[in-house]
């Protein structure tokens, strides 16, 4: 029977963008070590509830950034010049995204590993 792949397991991939940072000494670019956590999915497969799963905290991920990028770039203003607010606010908003994304997918898998279902 040929294995499904769950796809979630090439956001490690992103990672590789960290050893880029190292060899060019760039500290900012080491961020990109924490998608190692992906790489766990690579052995996992992935069923309808998962995918349930992955596309609510998608959604909820995408919304929360695009509703903190207008209050990021109103902070940015005040904290930088002109030439690097848009570009630090939209690394604010992602990251705050990735790591809502990150906690709800694992606070629905917890739920699921404990039993604790949610019938609606």
């Amino acid at each position: 029977m040929k294995r499904k792949m769950n796809y979630l397991c090439l956001f490690s991939l992103l990672s590789l963008i960290g050893i880029i940072g190292y060899i060019t000494h760039n500290n900012q670019l080491y961020v990109f070590f924490l998608f190692l956590y992906f790489i766990r999915y690579y052995w996992f497969i992935p069923d309808e509830l998962f995918q349930l799963y992955l596309f609510h905290s998608a959604a909820i991920a995408f919304l929360t950034e695009m509703v903190l990028l207008i209050p990021a770039t109103i902070l940015t203003t005040c904290s930088y010049d002109n030439s690097q607010v848009l570009s630090r606010a939209f690394i604010l908003s992602f990251a705050i995204a990735i790591f809502v994304f990150i906690l709800l997918l694992s606070y629905q898998e917890v739920r699921e590993h404990l039993g604790i279902h949610n019938d609606q």
